[in-house]
């Protein structure tokens, strides 16, 4: 019986000391992952920060984009503007020029009517004359 006892002392000391090596095993797993955690909330932080920044620059940009745009619109709206009056005053002198054209026309006809009509009566006066 002492030499049971014996054993069986060193089977329950080799497994105290097993489940010692566990324990201890178990409690360093438990920090690394308290320490992975913190890791990962760190990086979790850095990204979000990450991210925020990322995206006021993006917004940032796109703002520039749209003023960059609304300048462009209003050269051009003014670039337009200049053009249609330009247009207008052009438009104003062309009528203008083909009316007073019409006008020098018209008078130049009946000058040549009248003058064929002088020409005609010339001519029978002429006519009449030669034949006396």
């Amino acid at each position: 019986p002492t030499a049971e006892r014996t054993r069986s002392c060193d089977a329950k000391g080799s497994a105290g000391t097993e489940w010692s090596s566990v324990f201890g095993a178990l409690a360093s797993l438990r920090e690394r992952q308290a320490a992975m955690k913190s890791d990962m909330r760190s990086l979790a932080e850095v990204t979000l920060r990450r991210r925020g920044e990322a995206v006021e620059r993006a917004q940032s940009e796109h703002l520039r984009e749209i003023a960059g745009l609304k300048t462009a619109q209003a050269a051009a709206a003014v670039m337009y503007e200049r053009r249609q009056r330009a247009l207008a005053v052009s438009a104003t002198r062309a009528a203008r020029e083909s009316s007073k054209a019409r006008q020098t026309s018209l008078r130049a006809r009946a000058k040549a009517q009248q003058a064929l009509l002088e020409a005609e009566a010339l001519r029978a006066e002429l006519a009449v004359t030669n034949s006396l």
